[in-house]
């Protein structure tokens, strides 16, 4: 058997050059990768570490702002007397003492204002018989513009106007009649609420309508009870309303009224308000602590991926 010519003539071209072998790692002898210079890249966990940075951030600056709406809209604390919290005691207005006049169109100059009395706030309502007259006061919290202003009516039209009374069982009403015989309307709630249709009126109404009770009173003092459990009580701006109306009293000219004591039952007031207090400003403190805790990590987070880049940088730089 021959064996074929394996000599190069001087026709055939030579054999391309093999290509270069990558240089290798002196240490493992393994390729190196090199990026251009300057390019960074943070890599998996950089990426991580600004993903958690970006959260914890942005978790902190909500924390931050619950904190402050917190303040900005923690309702105002009632004084407790003798373990309730009274609207007229012993004659003076106390809690709610921004009133305003209530009465049909026009009938407003048959209202007259509140007088101090011998321990009891006095009240007079005149009746006009031909159109069937009606008219009285409400004792509200009333809108402060800010701290030492007075008080003005706010009829539901701006927040942080009420108390928080939940866990109120009555409102109790002390009082007695001019003559005896007197009919007369005691409410509490219904602030910014429709007295018709019920429905509110208003940006900030009470947490309930118009609760109410028609009695009929003596010459002497007497309790009256209105009951209110099972009515939300959360947010109180009216505390107490009186009214009188012609076709109530069709033998009177007028209906005096006074007032000795009104007064929300609340069990354990005292200590009731002051935990309701202390929950809020617990609320408070637990918004804060969370927003500094991950506004710190999110700092770390952040210091991590400069870190990160930097070494990353440093590796490859040739």
């Amino acid at each position: 058997m021959t064996r074929p010519n394996r000599t190069r003539t001087a026709a055939e071209p030579p054999p391309p050059p093999a290509p270069a072998a990558p240089s290798g790692d002196p240490a493992s002898g393994g390729p190196v990768r090199r990026r251009p210079p300057g390019r960074r890249v943070l890599g998996r966990w950089g990426l991580f570490l600004a993903a958690v940075s970006v959260s914890c951030l942005a978790l902190a600056v909500w924390s931050f702002g619950r904190a402050t709406e917190r303040v900005d809209t923690r309702l105002p604390l009632p004084e407790v007397v003798d373990g309730t919290v009274p609207v007229v005691w012993q004659g003076t207005p106390q809690n709610f003492t921004v009133r305003g006049k209530v009465a049909g169109q026009d009938q407003e100059y048959l209202v007259g204002d509140p007088t101090p009395g011998d321990g009891s706030l006095r009240i007079e309502i005149a009746l006009d018989h031909t159109v069937n007259s009606w008219g009285g006061w409400m004792f509200t919290r009333g809108y402060y513009a800010g701290p030492g202003a007075r008080g003005q009516l706010d009829w539901g039209k701006h927040p942080r106007c009420g108390y928080d009374l939940s866990g109120a069982t009555a409102l109790t009403v002390v009082s007695r009649g001019g003559q005896g015989g007197e009919r007369v309307e005691v409410f509490t709630l219904g602030q910014g609420y429709d007295p018709e249709s019920g429905l509110t009126t208003a940006d900030w109404p009470d947490s309930a309508n118009k609760v109410r009770q028609t009695v009929t009173l003596t010459d002497q003092f007497e309790t009256y009870t209105i009951d209110l459990r099972g009515i939300d009580l959360h947010y109180v701006g009216n505390g107490f309303g009186l009214t009188a109306t012609a076709a109530d009293n069709a033998d009177a000219q007028s209906v005096v009224v006074e007032l000795a004591d009104v007064r929300f039952e609340l069990p354990d007031a005292a200590q009731t308000i002051a935990d309701r207090a202390d929950a809020a400003d617990r609320a408070r403190r637990t918004d804060l602590g969370i927003g500094w805790a991950t506004l710190l990590a999110a700092v770390v987070g952040a210091v991590g991926v400069v870190v990160k880049t930097w070494i990353g940088t440093r590796r490859e730089t040739p």
